[in-house]
């Protein structure tokens, strides 16, 4: 009777996702722990994407940062799309985001809520938050000559991998 109770019962406690296979491999590891990668889509559009690994606490982390960039150019439509369908993926599987919330979490991204700055701007960008029920996003456009980067970041409170935050990332090695 106990062992068929104990099957019926939910687990309050997951797996974490191992972060590496959200990324896929990191092109090049940075000081600090911060690694690049490329995201590439079957039409061929692809953008480059800084990832800072933030809080880590025991099952997950409760922050992380993304940063889109590119040289010489604006960033097309597409590209900020495939950047925020990223944004998305490790949301849901990081965060324990309903995927149900991608399509305000895209069109936030396309935004202009956060005015892009200059990187010599010292006094602070103008950055835009918003809440897609618990997680945390704050969104950030700086330019550097004809360079552009678009940041990202994610947090949430409590305790990844503890109901109701049974999705979260780690990383292995």
């Amino acid at each position: 009777m106990a062992l068929a109770l104990a099957l019926t019962i939910p687990n309050s406690q997951a797996s974490p996702v191992d972060l590496w296979n959200l990324l896929g491999k990191g092109d090049t590891a940075l000081p600090a722990g911060d690694v690049v990668y490329r995201l590439k889509n079957a039409a061929g559009v692809s953008v480059n994407v800084g990832v800072n690994f933030g809080k880590l606490v025991d099952g997950g982390y409760t922050a992380l940062e993304l940063t889109a960039f590119k040289f010489n150019s604006d960033f097309t439509s597409e590209e900020l799309q495939l950047f925020a369908s990223n944004v998305i993926q490790i949301s849901a599987a990081c965060f324990n985001t309903d995927l149900s919330r991608g399509p305000a979490i895209t069109a936030w991204i396309l935004s202009n809520d956060a005015k892009e700055e200059s990187m010599s701007y010292t006094a602070g960008a103008r950055m835009a938050r918003k809440s897609f029920g618990p997680l945390q996003l704050a969104l950030e456009k700086r330019l550097n000559g004809k360079g552009h980067a678009v940041t990202v970041s994610l947090s949430r409170q409590g305790t990844p991998g503890q109901a109701p935050w049974i999705k979260s990332c780690l990383t292995s090695g």
